[in-house]
């Protein structure tokens, strides 16, 4: 008779017999239990043939019960849907702490759990840990043409298989050994926190993100910057997308790069109001422009701080797709992060997508037996890295970490748009050859600067760019199409390209003014006027382009902030009167300086750089205005003094008799003026009418007393309206040490020698 042991589980793996899973009881074969945990595990037989265990427990297995997707979910039934990962997380983390198997847990999160649960995807291109050590194997070949999804092994070859429909491709196994290894998060704490931040899910209780809306911001991205900069193989991100196997990661950058852009916004408004039931229980009805930027500027950094988390923990989860890794850096490189190492971290994506990208080859030529889709798309991934980094080294005053001379892929010949961006990449490489690499440099053995200036020809450059501006500008007719008579997609691309090169090209031509400061045979005010010109131009160029259609890269608010300091300074020496260049009368700008502050400052609710370089600006001119108004007090209370004194001058005149003008002409001796040092001196006073002035003039005005001798000058009195040379030599002093304070300032201090571009 069998005595049930209680408290005593040594009794499941000493009763083999005890329990019989459905598998094996079919197939008449000895259910294998090894462990205590087979209620959470399954037997051995079924671990082995990656069946489906009726051992294991539903308790222990969530994935078995029905989950309800937050985003999948009607707006009207947002708030339920907002509690389910809460519900969830719960479930998932106290299991395992009750079980008493945390380790154990974490085997079974594993990609296809995260997308059971979560529907998150990693990226179906990954790589497999093993490649095929011969691709001729008959094992291969027969693979490829049956559906078994088992992995195939032999004594030194080993052959992984991967099917459409293989839901476990995640498994593999090692050289040698039966086990199988699973790609899995490793940390229970980890796995806790990323459930924290909602991760694994683009939506949030805070911003409640429908499957309507995440297709609309997609499609969104593809239409405004992938149609220009194509990071992403559109045609193939579709296919996965419908399929549910695009990469959650890849769908998060879109999002971001996107989320600045106009046309977002209306969607965008909608979600944060949605989410705000969940911090008050009930929505924003109206939310205005203040409580949008505050709003978007945290579910950027959210955002983002959700995809750098999941950056560090795929390859755990078996993911290794380099490219969807280079196209989500070259994403994040650019958005910039609203903090102060926002613009540093950008070049740090940067980096890291140049670094795969050469790693994996992208910036050689591809072989013929690769596909034409692939060898296209691979061309133009480098030459965005190629761009972005140009872009990088005026943005964030970066070398340029990808020389010419060491890569050879094609020219995007296959995509006009990108050729025309790589162009004006090109401008910035030789205008960053010719005038910012350092002269003298001993580590180069032929340093001729000769060479660097015959490269890059500025006033050529300069002379061609500003007669096509000019041109434009005045011919009246409408610069841009789009979103005014035509919303062809076709259209923008032309229109975005359009105004690209031309701000890209005049902030060439600003920034090489470099070289004609370093001159000192050229009066400094000389290529302030061609710089006021360029930044004239770009401003002209973004401002008649709709703000709905402008194309949000950290390039267009970096150039704009360049063209307004010009024109700050412009407008600070115009208060100073000695500083009247006939240069600023030769070319009229029809910008004022508050035109470019207040056209930048439509970047600053979301670009902390750009928000703190607005904040400095109107700081320092707010004090150049109060010191010029303190300036025209003095001045005007000097002018009404000297009134007051010419006044009683004409009355003295006027009072004076013919006797006392007599009487005052006899001079004493000298030696009866010889008084006291406590006693002023009495100045000597002729019988002629300016002397009576003067002498009139001696006793009622502030300056000391002449010599007895020495004749008497008007001029030293002055006269109304006249400003001293002292006085604007204090002011130029002050203006001065006001400059050093704006321009070495740690935020224009990312621009190369910017004390010598804007000085």
């Amino acid at each position: 008779m069998f005595v049930f042991p209680a408290f005593d589980t040594n009794y499941k793996t000493r009763k083999r017999t005890f329990k019989c899973c459905q598998n094996c009881r079919i197939k008449r074969t000895k259910c294998e239990i090894t462990s205590t945990d087979y209620e959470a595990l399954g037997c051995l037989n079924c671990r082995r043939h990656k069946f489906k265990c009726s051992l294991i427990k539903k308790k222990a297995h969530p994935t078995d019960e029905p989950q309800t997707q937050p985003q999948q979910q009607p707006l009207q039934q947002v708030p339920q849907s907002q509690s389910q990962p809460q519900l969830q997380y719960q479930q998932i983390s106290q299991s395992p702490v009750d079980d008493g198997n945390n380790r154990k847990y974490m085997t079974q999160i594993t990609p296809q759990y995260l997308h059971d649960t979560f529907n998150f995807n990693t990226s179906t291109r990954s790589d497999t840990t093993f490649q095929y050590l011969f691709h001729g194997h008959p094992k291969v070949i027969i693979s490829s043409q049956d559906k078994d999804q088992t992995i195939y092994h032999e004594s030194g070859v080993y052959v992984k298989t991967k099917k459409e429909d293989d839901k476990k491709s995640y498994k593999i196994k090692h050289f040698g050994s039966d086990t199988e290894k699973h790609f899995n998060i490793k940390s229970e704490k980890v796995y806790q926190f990323l459930l924290s931040i909602n991760a694994f899910t683009l939506s949030s209780p805070d911003y409640p993100i429908s499957k309507e809306d995440e297709v609309s911001l997609l499609k969104l991205y593809f239409y405004k910057t992938n149609s220009i900069f194509p990071l992403v193989q559109e045609n193939f991100f579709w296919k996965e997308y419908n399929e549910n196997k695009a990469q959650n990661t890849l769908i998060y950058g879109m999002v971001l790069a996107i989320s600045r852009d106009k046309l977002a916004e209306p969607i965008l408004k909608r979600i944060f109001s949605l989410g705000s039931i969940a911090r008050t229980g009930h929505p924003i009805l109206e939310m205005n422009q203040e409580q949008y930027n505050t709003e978007l500027v945290k579910f950027m950094s959210d955002l983002e701080f959700k995809i750098r988390q999941l950056m560090l923990i795929l390859v755990q989860l078996g993911d290794e797709d380099k490219f969807s890794r280079i196209a989500v850096h070259l994403l994040l490189s650019l958005h910039f992060g609203y903090d102060r190492l926002g613009n540093e971290q950008s070049a740090h994506d940067l980096m890291d997508a140049i670094g795969i990208g050469t790693a994996i080859g992208i910036h050689m030529k591809r072989l013929p037996q690769r596909s034409a889709e692939f060898i296209e798309y691979s061309t133009n991934l480098w030459w965005c890295c190629y761009v972005f980094d140009r872009f990088n080294g005026l943005v964030n005053a970066r070398p340029c970490f990808i020389k010419s001379e060491d890569f050879n892929v094609d020219l995007p010949y296959s995509n006009i748009t990108l050729l025309k961006m790589v162009q004006i990449a090109r401008n910035l490489e030789n205008m960053f050859f010719a005038v910012f690499q350092p002269f003298n440099n001993n580590n180069i053995p032929t340093n001729n600067s000769m060479a660097r200036y015959s490269k890059f020809n500025i006033d050529e450059f300069q002379k061609i760019e500003f007669e096509l501006c000019e041109q434009e500008r005045s011919s009246g007719r409408q610069i841009y199409s789009i979103g005014k008579t035509s919303d062809k997609h076709q259209d923008y691309i032309l229109d975005s390209t359009h105004l690209l090169t031309r701000v890209v090209n005049n902030v060439v031509i600003l920034a090489s003014q470099k070289g004609k400061y370093d001159n000192p045979e050229i009066p400094n005010h000389i290529p302030e006027a061609i710089a006021l010109r360029a930044s004239s131009n770009m401003l002209w160029y973004l401002s008649n382009m709709p703000d709905e259609y402008l194309i949000q890269l950290p390039m267009i608010p970096w150039c704009m902030s360049l063209g307004m300091a010009v024109a700050l300074k412009k407008y600070a020496r115009q208060h100073v009167t000695k500083y009247n260049f006939s240069e600023y009368d030769q070319y009229h700008d029809e910008y004022e300086f508050e035109s470019y502050v207040s056209y930048l400052e439509k970047f600053s609710a979301t670009w902390y750089v750009v928000d703190e370089i607005c904040r400095l600006t109107r700081d320092f001119t707010d004090k150049l205005e109060k010191k010029m108004l303190r300036k025209k007090k003095r001045d005007a209370a000097r002018a009404k003094e000297e009134a007051t004194i010419k006044k009683a001058k004409k009355e003295g005149e006027n009072s004076q008799s013919p006797q006392s003008t007599n009487r005052l002409s006899v001079v004493p001796e000298q030696d009866q003026l010889q008084t006291s040092s406590t006693v002023p001196p009495i100045p000597i006073i002729h019988t002629n009418s300016s002397n009576v002035s003067a002498g009139v003039d001696s006793n009622i005005g502030e300056s000391p007393f002449m010599h007895p001798d020495a004749p008497f000058d008007p001029a030293s009195t002055g006269s109304v309206g006249s400003i001293s040379s002292d006085t604007l030599d204090q002011y130029d002093q002050y203006f001065e040490s006001m400059q050093i304070d704006i321009f070495n300032n740690d935020f224009f201090k990312d621009v190369p020698n910017v004390i010598n571009l804007l000085n």
